[in-house]
């Protein structure tokens, strides 16, 4: 499994499929997707959301930018987008189903208060 990580990194997915065609790959976005009024104004929108169905997994940090994400899937490319049993979002692209995930990723807060607590953090070695 091939995990690429945000969006200065949108068309490495394609570039990866074509070096192995069995590649699974997951892309993880951390920042927002634009809506698909915005995206349409891109000039290569479509090299761009075709890298990302090149993936297995398409993650996202909130439910908003994958529903952008659909929005985009749907108006741009005119593509088949279904909600499965279980909340599972798929995308189908050339006989293909590409799971869309939304993971919230973050920062543990009780963790960082602890260590402020402790002040372990004064004794961190650069």
């Amino acid at each position: 499994m091939i995990w690429v990580n945000n969006m200065h990194l949108m068309l490495v997915p394609l570039y990866l499929k074509r070096l192995d065609i069995f590649a699974n790959i997951g892309f993880y976005l951390h920042s927002p997707f634009p809506s698909s009024d915005i995206f349409r104004t891109f000039v290569y929108r479509a090299e761009i959301v075709k890298s990302l169905l090149c993936c297995d997994v398409v993650a996202f940090h909130i439910f908003e930018y994958a529903r952008n994400f659909l929005a985009v899937c749907q108006k741009v490319l005119k593509l088949e987008v279904s909600i499965k049993k279980g909340g599972f979002m798929l995308v189908q692209y050339h006989g293909r189903n590409i799971l869309l995930k939304v993971n919230h990723i973050g920062i543990d807060i009780e963790e960082v208060e602890n260590m402020i607590k402790s002040q372990d953090f004064l004794n961190f070695k650069y």
